[in-house]
């Protein structure tokens, strides 16, 4: 009677004890299809992410070139209107030659006649051999198309991102057209393209460059803003601001100005 009790007793231990194997098995089970189904869902929403990272990063790129053909085609106008509102030098008019002289001359009834005589031409130096000496012709200017394609080689660089290509050619159109219209954007880029590589204060040194050489152009005001951007970025605020306040006072019509007096606003 005792043994059959024990053997009761053992077939209920065991009985429970399976049930109780299989139930933390299926709640194994459910926890492992659970950990699955979590971390399905998250590399979804990881992918989604880094998708919605690179369609951001590519409108980013492309706000940042419409910026870049924005601000040229600004200090383009800019130029333009400076040369509509400079004063127009008079036009030197040509010397005409003085009239024929008129001498009179007597004919047979003694009757005064008026005869024109042409100017004497102007006589020519004889050459040696006994010729006549060629004419020195004017020495040609350089093409103005040429200049403009060398700077649109280089701002195209630029605009590609190719930064440090962009200062090579910036810097190559400066010693060839030092004193062309666009010898201050081509500065101002070399500035640009040293900000956008992070060298701020190689940018400070190439704005300060374009102000103390090209104080009266239109480029000034993006130049002194600029300096202010790169001094924030190097975390000098003061100094920073300074030049905010300087654009502000020193090109008050300006686009820069807005941008300066915007940065200089509380927030």
């Amino acid at each position: 009677m005792l043994n059959r009790c024990v053997r009761a007793d053992a077939g209920e231990f065991m009985k429970r004890f399976l049930f109780a194997v299989f139930f933390l098995a299926f709640m194994a089970g459910c926890a492992d299809t659970a950990t699955v189904a979590r971390v399905d869902g998250q590399e979804r929403e990881l992918s989604a992410q880094r998708a919605a990272d690179q369609k951001l990063a590519l409108r980013v790129d492309e706000l940042s070139r419409e910026m870049v053909d924005l601000k040229e085609r600004l200090s383009l106008a800019e130029k333009e209107v400076s040369a509509m509102r400079a004063p127009q030098k008079p036009q030197i008019q040509s010397a005409e030659p003085p009239p024929p002289a008129k001498i009179q001359a007597s004919t047979v009834e003694s009757k005064p006649v008026e005869v024109d005589i042409p100017p004497p031409a102007p006589a020519k130096a004889p050459a040696a051999g006994g010729q006549q000496q060629a004419e020195a012709k004017p020495q040609t200017p350089v093409p103005q198309d040429e200049a403009s394609a060398s700077y649109a080689t280089a701002f195209a660089a630029f605009r590609n991102g190719k930064y440090a290509k962009a200062i090579l050619d910036f810097e190559d159109f400066l010693i060839k057209y030092s004193d062309h219209d666009y010898a201050d954007d081509a500065q101002y880029w070399i500035g640009e393209s040293y900000f956008s590589q992070g060298e701020y204060e190689q940018a400070i040194a190439e704005f300060s460059r374009l102000m103390d050489r090209f104080s009266l152009r239109a480029r000034s005001a993006d130049a002194c803003l600029m300096i202010g951007e790169s001094y924030d970025k190097l975390g000098q605020g003061e100094k920073a601001r300074a030049f905010f306040s300087r654009v502000v006072k020193d090109y008050p019509n300006s686009e820069a100005a807005r941008r300066a007096g915007y940065r200089l606003a509380p927030r």
